[in-house]
């Protein structure tokens, strides 16, 4: 009698662990950001004036490189973005509206090895110059202003490519 409870306890068991692992939750693949999409989050970012926002869209080592360059540290240059982007904030009434992003051009193979050389980057797989309107309110006036820069992609991810700056 034992037995026969130990094996219908095993037999229970292990149906549940089956159950269990047929049920995982449906998730919808990851869907791939295009650079047209990368660079309008970017143009928002940075149009709004909030510079430290804007740096998460560099490759990650911008932030040390631009900060070598400036002759300071990376948390000097850091604490120089929020102070920029406070007073930005502060001095301007800024609304952004509108964003028509293209691309412009793909960068060719020696333009990739270029920006990847000059800033000591992982290898770029990808490049595109990309145009952009963007049409904003400042104090209240209506522009559009026009952006060309090119954005990167490095393992997998896009990134603005240190050649804008910040």
């Amino acid at each position: 009698m034992k037995k026969l409870f130990k094996t219908l306890i095993s037999i229970g068991f292990a149906l549940l662990l089956l159950l269990s692992a047929g049920c995982k939750k449906n998730e919808a693949p990851k869907e791939e950001t295009t650079a047209e999409a990368f660079a309008e989050e970017f143009i928002r970012a940075y149009e709004s004036g909030d510079f430290l926002k804007a740096l998460e869209y560099f490759p990650p080592s911008f932030a040390s490189y631009e900060a070598e360059r400036r002759g300071t540290s990376e948390e000097e240059y850091r604490k120089y973005l929020k102070d920029a982007s406070e007073a930005y904030q502060a001095e301007y009434a800024l609304t952004i509206g509108s964003c028509e992003i293209s691309v412009a051009a793909e960068l060719n193979e020696d333009a990739l090895a270029d920006i990847q050389t000059r800033y000591g980057l992982d290898t770029i797989t990808e490049g595109m110059r990309m145009n952009a309107l963007v049409n904003i309110s400042l104090d209240y006036v209506p522009d559009t202003v026009p952006f060309i820069f090119d954005v990167i992609r490095i393992n997998g991810e896009w990134y603005v490519s240190p050649e804008f700056g910040l």
